[in-house]
């Protein structure tokens, strides 16, 4: 009886994370002192594949990437580039080699992420709309 109550609480558990990972608002966040207040798909996937740099109104913009598999990147680069995970990890390996480009700054984690926000006026990156805290503001809501 046990085993078999243990068995149920597991199943919904895991139901309900993946709910919520898969229904999760993607949000793109910059510190909150930095002067833009929006940005279109348009700007967040230029500035995601550093093919614009530069802030409207001037000032650079250093992207911040989530580590390849976490959840997060899956679904921003699926919904902003439509590209799987693999195809974006293709996609900097050609343009390092290349000599083009060089990848967006990786952070470990989320909370590595909104750290370095929080440190660097110009940075951007994604993240879920819960993890929004202090210090942090939403550009864009991924759709």
């Amino acid at each position: 009886m046990r085993s078999r109550i243990f068995f149920i609480f597991s199943v919904v558990v895991s139901l309900t994370f993946f709910i919520s990972t898969v229904y999760a608002e993607i949000v793109v966040v910059a510190h909150s002192d930095n002067p833009i207040t929006s940005l279109t798909k348009a700007e967040v996937k230029k500035f995601f594949l550093k093919k614009m740099k530069n802030l409207p109104g001037g000032g650079v913009w250093q992207p911040i990437d989530l580590p390849q598999g976490d959840a997060d990147r899956v679904k921003f680069y699926q919904k902003i580039i439509g590209k799987t995970d693999a195809q974006i990890g293709a996609y900097w390996a050609g343009q390092v080699f290349s000599g083009k480009s060089i990848p967006p700054l990786g952070a470990t984690s989320t909370d590595d992420m909104l750290l370095r926000i929080n440190q660097d006026k110009s940075a951007i990156s994604y993240t879920r709309k819960e993890n929004v805290s202090n210090g942090v503001k939403i550009l864009y809501a991924v759709k």
